[in-house]
């Protein structure tokens, strides 16, 4: 992805609402009393989700609108697009550099083009524009954009938060990587049949 390129990624903005809520985990979990409450929600929850969402994420996809910043150092060689991300992209905010003078500037939006239903998402040039020239430092361009499906849980793929759920189970119910008194075994953490075809593959 953005091969050539340093790039890096800083969540700006969280999702505003819970992919899966406290009352859906212990639905599943089939929990009925408090007592396990603060444990689901405040660790339980985020750990699975963590493992499927957002850069961390193992699908290469945000699943709720959430904010993100791509810092390149420089703008790709003219003719090649720059990936963006975390799939679905919604939108692009908006594309700040530093010109060869030192100096902040926002490259127009008529400028480019961005194709949203790739995936990854893509930005180019617009018709016989081209990239800015940037000076030579580390985070030279910064990209802001609007990535996920929607703005509520209900627009993430089923398939996808059933899978979460089941991580979910799994981190209940398997505390510790081995059981003692016998012969340690690693507890799987990789996606499944479930969700491979959610999977963004990475593009050099």
């Amino acid at each position: 992805m953005n091969k050539g390129l340093r790039w890096s990624l800083a969540l700006s903005v969280a999702p505003a609402t819970d992919l899966i809520t406290l009352d859906e985990a212990k639905a599943h979990l089939r929990v009925d009393d408090a007592a396990s409450d603060t444990y689901i929600e405040n660790t339980l929850i985020p750990a699975a989700l963590q493992g499927f969402d957002g850069a961390a994420g193992c699908l290469g996809r945000a699943l709720i609108t959430q904010t993100w910043l791509l810092y390149l150092d420089s703008f790709p060689d003219s003719g090649r697009a720059i990936q963006v991300p975390l799939s679905p992209l919604q939108s692009i905010t908006s594309i700040a550099y530093v010109d060869t003078e030192g100096a902040s500037q926002t490259w127009a939006a008529s400028k480019y083009i961005v194709d949203n239903e790739a995936e990854p998402g893509l930005v180019t040039p617009a018709y016989n524009e081209v990239y800015p020239s940037t000076r030579d430092q580390l985070q030279a361009v910064t990209i802001t954009y609007k990535a996920g499906y929607g703005l509520t849980a209900a627009t993430v793929p089923e398939r996808i938060r059933q899978r979460i759920l089941i991580e979910i189970a799994d981190l209940y119910e398997h505390r510790q990587t081995a059981v003692i008194g016998v012969t340690g075994i690693a507890i799987p953490r990789q996606p499944d049949d479930l969700i491979y075809s959610y999977r963004v593959g990475v593009i050099g």
